[in-house]
C-alpha cells in the first residue's frame, strides 16, 4: 500500500483525550488547526483553517498525553488517512493524521526534553495522581513530579 506521509505545523484545538482501542492498544487524539498565511499587498492575512484529528498509539500517545496540551503549537509527521461516512443521508469527511513523531514548533517558543523512566512495563506517569488534580494540573502545563510537590507542599 502507497501511504501518504505528512508534515504538518499548527496549533492543538482540543482537549487532548486518551482511550483504549482493540488489541489491548491506547490512542491519543487531539484536533490540530492550520493555517497557510500569504504576504499580500504589504501585509500578511491568513488563508483558510484546516482541521485535521491526530492519533497516537503506543509510547508516542503516552509522551504526547503527558507533553502537549490545547493551543500548543507543534509540528506532526505521519500517514495521512482520510475517512468518508454517511450520517442522516449525508456524506462526511475526515481527514486524520496517524502520527510517527510530534514535537513542539520551537519557532513559536522554547521547550524542555524529558526521558521517560524506563520499566519492565509502560507506566502512566499520571496514574497516582487523583484525576482531578491531574487534570487540572496538565491544563497548567506541569508534570507529574511538579504537582505533586505542589500538594505535598500544601498539605
Amino acid at each position: 500500500m502507497n501511504d501518504i506521509e505528512m508534515t504538518v505545523c499548527g496549533n492543538i484545538c482540543s482537549e487532548i483525550q486518551r482511550r483504549s482501542v482493540s488489541n489491548n492498544r491506547e490512542v491519543t487524539s487531539f484536533r490540530l488547526a492550520t493555517s497557510a498565511r500569504h504576504f499580500r499587498e504589504g501585509q500578511w492575512v491568513d488563508g483558510p483553517t484546516t482541521y485535521l484529528t491526530v492519533q497516537c498509539f503506543g509510547a508516542l500517545g503516552r509522551n504526547a498525553y503527558a507533553s502537549v496540551h490545547r493551543g500548543d503549537p507543534i509540528i506532526v509527521r505521519g500517514r495521512m488517512r482520510v475517512r468518508t461516512w454517511e450520517h442522516e443521508g449525508v456524506t462526511r469527511t475526515a481527514v486524520e493524521i496517524e502520527a510517527s513523531s510530534l514535537g513542539h514548533d520551537l519557532v513559536l517558543g522554547t521547550s524542555t526534553f524529558q526521558r521517560p523512566v524506563r520499566t519492565a512495563e509502560a507506566v502512566d506517569p499520571w496514574a497516582g495522581v487523583d484525576p482531578a488534580v491531574a487534570e487540572s494540573a496538565r491544563d497548567a502545563g506541569l508534570t507529574p513530579e511538579r504537582a505533586a510537590a505542589d500538594l505535598a507542599a500544601a498539605a
